[in-house]
């Protein structure tokens, strides 16, 4: 089997991947049925056929919660 990192996966984009699987798990709990931003299932089998095959990462999310830019709030919240 090939390995992610001698297919040559560039770090910025498997942790854009990475970010959007995690969302993608979250959102799955929130909603059990039903498609997801167009998917069913997203399974970390997928997730690394997607790395292997070298898809164009998604929109980059925040590394605190997972959300898109425009609907991140991390930045204005003091922890």
């Amino acid at each position: 089997m090939k390995n992610i990192i001698t297919a040559g996966v560039e770090e910025k984009t498997a942790a854009a991947w990475v970010r959007y699987w995690k969302w993608w798990q979250q959102e799955r709990e929130r909603q059990p049925t039903g498609a997801i931003d167009g998917r069913r299932s997203f399974t970390a089998g997928l997730l690394i056929r997607v790395l292997l095959d070298g898809d164009a990462a998604p929109a980059e999310r925040c590394g605190d919660c997972l959300e898109l830019p425009a609907d991140c709030y991390c930045r204005l919240i003091s922890r």
